[in-house]
């Protein structure tokens, strides 16, 4: 149907960390352009998108697991 977005399969939220064992400066680049491309074959809508400080990973991704869960719990009520 033209104008209408079709629905993906599939949803996930994104992590990407800096790599200073490549010291290429756009690694995150590099990592988000692989993601993208493995969530468009496999049908995949990405709805966030996180780079992390690799001196704080650890608080950085429960901080944002409990972002998303409640992202992936109003996205729930508004379908239901």
């Amino acid at each position: 149907m033209v104008g209408r977005e079709e629905k993906k399969s599939y949803r996930a939220i994104t992590y990407y960390r800096h790599s200073a064992q490549e010291r290429q400066a756009n690694s995150v680049e590099i990592q988000r352009d692989t993601v993208l491309d493995f969530a468009e074959r496999h049908d995949i809508e990405i709805i966030d998108d996180h780079e992390i400080d690799k001196n704080d990973i650890t608080s950085f991704i429960l901080q944002k697991i409990a972002q998303s869960n409640d992202m992936v719990g109003r996205e729930e009520e508004k379908e239901s």
